[in-house]
């Protein structure tokens, strides 16, 4: 995997900031260079602080919102996580980069973005992901319990099927509220029950589903 001087900017920019911290979340940021996944039309902006257009209406989030999201993850090596939205592939490829040993499967319900991601993901040489074509809005009981949970892209709410989905000690990341307007949410799952906390406000593209929302 190429590094360049633009991503190693972009992620001391991220440090900086105070949004990028965990050792760990920061060498996969080095690593897995976002300007793989960036389409070659955009290319220029890849390591701008900005979300970028990817195909049809998927994006690639900015980079301090998808490192917001890493961190209250907590990705650990040897888990196993569940991604609902597969997108580019650069979230999976990050993920997978911080769990190795373990495995992350990636759920995207378009078959032209699973072979896009696809090619994307092969050329980071990560092993460990696994992209399956299916409407996730509704976590992937196949593959469960899980460690992590994330959705990458927009829900109504946590489906009570995907918290159940969750083991007794792990984290789930999503943006939630409307097609126009969310807010990152992290639940955090004990035997004591869920923990809830709210992050920054977000504009994220709506997964569409049985749980997610219905096609335009």
């Amino acid at each position: 995997m190429k590094k360049s001087e633009e991503n190693e900017e972009m992620v001391e920019m991220l440090r900086a900031t105070g949004v990028l911290r965990t050792s760990g979340i920061i060498e996969a940021f080095r690593h897995v260079p976002r300007g793989m996944f960036v389409p070659d039309r955009f290319k220029r902006f890849a390591y701008e602080d900005i979300a970028l257009p990817f195909a049809k209406s998927a994006t690639i989030s900015q980079p301090s919102i998808v490192a917001y999201m890493l961190e209250e993850l907590m990705p650990i090596p040897g888990s196993s996580v569940l991604e609902i939205g597969t997108g580019s592939g650069w979230l999976a490829s990050l993920i997978g980069y911080c769990i190795a040993g373990g495995t992350i499967y990636t759920l995207e319900v378009d078959s032209d973005l699973v072979n896009m991601a696809r090619e994307n993901i092969e050329k980071t040489g990560l092993s460990n992901i696994i992209i399956i074509e299916h409407d996730g809005s509704g976590g992937y009981p196949e593959k469960a319990p899980y460690d992590r949970i994330i959705y990458s892209g927009a829900m109504p709410s946590v489906p009570h099927a995907v918290i159940g989905q969750m083991k007794s000690r792990s984290i789930l990341v999503a943006p939630i509220g409307d097609k126009y307007s969310q807010k990152l949410v992290t639940l955090e799952k004990s035997e004591k029950g869920l923990k809830r906390k709210e992050g920054p406000s977000v504009i994220f593209s709506p997964i569409v589903g049985r749980f997610g929302f219905a096609k335009a």
